[in-house]
């Protein structure tokens, strides 16, 4: 583990060196909100126009580098850590920047490294998550506990406007999974009333709130 940390600072320091815009997510966003847990490989969230300076500095660093997919994925390797390079939020509904614009300063670690803001975390890993990729639900999870419910719901709200009934069945399950004074009674009436469960025609804005 001590190795793998010493690659991410690495990684970390290389992209700050050369002026790259950048936000952690995955696996080590996950970590860094307070659920530890095992992970090979940094996630980095860039803009499209910085790909290209990215990768090219990680291989100046010393990394091994491919351009995996033009269209969203670079990839970069040492001493068998992985670094992702990805330049478009999963689901597509988003630019980067605006991601990017909400992060945070975080110590994971001992390394200072900017993460995407936990909203965001929780919010990518609803786009993505698979049968075979169930991780993802028990990290939403994770970040939902150590937020103690301090989270931007309005714009948590909004980013799922394209699929709501994801974000309703997380805060349902979290909230009889430890995180029942994380997730208020009000979110859960304005998602329902988006999926058209109970909400009749209200105005959902107006709630929210205990």
């Amino acid at each position: 583990m001590e190795q793998t940390l010493e690659v991410f600072a690495e990684a970390i320091r290389t992209m700050e060196t050369a002026g790259v815009e950048y936000g952690v997510f995955g696996g080590v966003a996950v970590w860094g909100y307070g659920q530890r847990r095992a992970t090979k490989d940094i996630d980095f969230l860039i803009c499209p126009q910085d790909a290209d300076a990215a990768l090219d500095a990680l291989s100046q660093a010393g990394f091994s580098t491919e351009r995996t997919d033009p269209a969203w994925l670079y990839k970069a390797d040492k001493d068998g850590v992985s670094v992702d390079v990805i330049f478009e939020v999963a689901g597509g509904e988003v630019p980067c920047e605006r991601v990017l614009e909400r992060r945070r300063r975080v110590t994971i670690e001992g390394i200072d490294m900017n993460v995407i803001a936990p909203e965001d975390v929780i919010l990518i890993k609803l786009a993505v998550i698979r049968a075979e990729r169930c991780w993802d639900w028990f990290d939403s999870v994770g970040v939902l506990k150590s937020s103690g419910g301090e989270l931007d719901w309005d714009y948590l709200i909004e980013r799922s406007r394209v699929n709501p009934h994801r974000l309703l069945s997380l805060l349902l399950y979290a909230k009889t999974a430890g995180c029942e004074n994380e997730v208020p009674d009000g979110i859960l009436r304005r998602l329902a009333g988006l999926v058209g469960i109970g909400g009749g025609n209200r105005d959902l804005q107006s709630e929210g709130r205990r």
